[in-house]
């Protein structure tokens, strides 16, 4: 008599917090979209829903305990009956409130996905390609036709910046939209994305999108950076980590949180070629989202080591009297640009090429001479200073941006914006209404053609940080460039109009700019 007067208790309680649930709107979780969440031993857990939420559910649990504590006669089976309600409780509150936010988010996605305005975006996310690697940038001697024609016919920016001269750090602005200033330290990489963030792939996915990486992660230790399940993307097939990604011949690759063994790589057998495997799913990726509004992202890995092995062949730079590092990097960037032809034929056969926002770009400048970016190639464009350097050289990277029938820009664009403002601005392209606060990135789609009138957008800001080997900044204001070693080393200063090169450093000439620099760098890193 007194379990059913239990019962009762409880079913009363729960359904006074079924009806009084506020709804949770899908920002307010975060983990893996779908059904892709991890266990602790295979990967990391769907995020933590905010303390408010929390805080409502024990609230609830707190009064079930109260009406059980308040009933009389609880003694032995009737005590274990109160417990297992409590158990059960704390279940079902978990479970409506899932529930809750899976309808919502859906309901959400189900307005944009109807919205057949929706632009597709598809990142081609380079690795280590400096400014003048590619043929719209002037590189003479190795062959990019796809990169050539989507410039010709689209918009190639001269100015544009990566986030960081570090892969990682770059790569996590452009994920967070923050500069790499705000990130840290997580063993031998410096971070500027956390777990915790909601990042681009997260809010285009709120937004209505089909969500997908295919290729390299490499934002960071997953339990530091979050695993790209839980940080928007809802497909993942490629390598967690830079460190992998040396291996163009894996065993296994990643397909979220599982490892899916290659079996043309087993034992000594090197048959499977690893980027060729992420580029036939990247396209099966389209396939399968082709009637929705999606986010791909194909970062391709492209380390050198000179040795000749990261390719398959060295076609067709095989006969050249170059060094094997040098036919290596050529054959590999011009393979990567028939990758990139390979997934916008597949977006013409879906008949959903005219709709795709296409953005070609780099996380940071060429490495050395020694990894196969000697200076035969003039991979910097005739820039100063390459990968791990705050120099032009090892920050100012392509982009080129395509969508077809939409002229947002001129055919070349001087618009000085970096890493950190592609999620914002990718956000008003595609009409993402929600974004994530307390970024750094401003939405440039303003300032993507000559104003028709009206006040112009604010423009980005632009600061940069290196902290492998020691603390170095780096900051823009107009077209004057500082840069310097430590928090308190004095300041180099360059004229970018008129020095691109940053050859001359006229730090005691102008006094006042140089105030202004150090003033916004205080500001930013008080």
């Amino acid at each position: 008599m007194c379990s059913r007067r239990l019962w009762g208790v409880a079913f009363v309680v729960l359904v006074a917090a079924t009806s009084s649930l506020p709804p949770l709107l899908p920002a307010q979780t975060k983990k893996a979209p779908g059904d892709a969440v991890q266990s602790s031993s295979d990967g990391p857990s769907a995020k933590k829903p905010d303390s408010g939420s929390e805080g409502f559910k024990d609230s609830l649990i707190g009064k079930l305990k109260e009406a059980l504590d308040a009933a009389d006669d609880i003694t032995g089976q009737d005590g274990d009956t109160a417990d297992q309600i409590l158990r059960d409780a704390d279940a079902a509150l978990t479970r409506i409130r899932e529930e809750n936010r899976r309808a919502l988010e859906q309901s959400n996605r189900q307005v944009r996905i109807v919205n057949s305005h929706c632009p597709n975006v598809v990142l081609f996310l380079l690795n280590g390609v400096g400014y003048g690697d590619l043929g719209p940038y002037g590189q003479q001697l190795i062959k990019t036709p796809i990169a050539d024609i989507l410039a010709a016919q689209g918009t190639q920016f001269m100015q544009f910046y990566a986030g960081s001269p570090e892969s990682v750090a770059s790569r996590g602005t452009l994920y967070s939209g923050r500069l790499a200033a705000r990130g840290e330290q997580a063993g031998e990489d410096w971070i500027a994305v956390r777990e915790r963030d909601c990042t681009l792939a997260e809010t285009l996915y709120q937004g209505g999108y089909e969500t997908g990486l295919f290729g390299v992660w490499g934002a960071g230790p997953v339990e530091r950076a979050g695993h790209p399940n839980s940080q928007g993307f809802k497909c993942f097939f490629g390598y967690l980590d830079d460190r992998s990604a040396l291996d163009f011949y894996p065993p296994t690759l990643w397909r979220n949180g599982d490892q899916v063994p290659l079996t043309g790589n087993q034992g000594d057998a090197k048959t499977q070629y690893a980027p060729d495997v992420i580029v036939d799913a990247a396209k099966r990726f389209i396939d399968a989202e082709s009637k929705r509004p999606f986010f791909l992202t194909v970062a391709f890995p492209m380390t050198i080591s000179g040795s000749g092995q990261e390719v398959p062949d060295l076609n067709p730079y095989a006969d050249q009297d170059w060094s094997t590092a040098e036919k290596t990097r050529a054959a590999m960037i011009t393979r990567v640009d028939r990758y990139m032809g390979q997934i916008v034929q597949r977006l013409q056969e879906r008949r959903v090429l005219n709709r795709t926002i296409v953005i070609i770009t780099s996380d940071r400048g060429p490495p050395n001479a020694a990894e196969g970016a000697g200076d035969r190639f003039q991979p910097t464009g005739g820039l100063r200073g390459r990968k791990g350097e705050l120099y032009e050289g090892g920050i100012r990277v392509p982009l080129i941006v395509f969508w077809p029938g939409t002229p947002l820009a001129p055919a070349e664009s001087d618009l000085s914006f970096g890493m950190w403002d592609l999620l914002p601005t990718l956000c008003e392209l595609t009409g993402t209404w929600r974004r994530p606060k307390a970024i750094d990135g401003v939405s440039v789609a303003g300032r993507l053609s000559e104003p028709a009138g009206g006040e112009i957008p604010p423009g980005s800001t632009l600061y940069w940080e290196k902290h492998a080997g020691g603390l170095a900044q780096a900051a823009r204001v107009d077209d004057w460039k500082g840069v310097r070693s430590g928090a308190a080393g004095p300041w180099e200063l360059y004229d970018l109009k008129t020095d691109a090169a940053e050859s001359t450093d006229v730090a005691g000439q102008h006094a006042d700019v140089v105030k202004r620099i150090d003033e916004l760098v205080k500001f930013l890193r008080p």
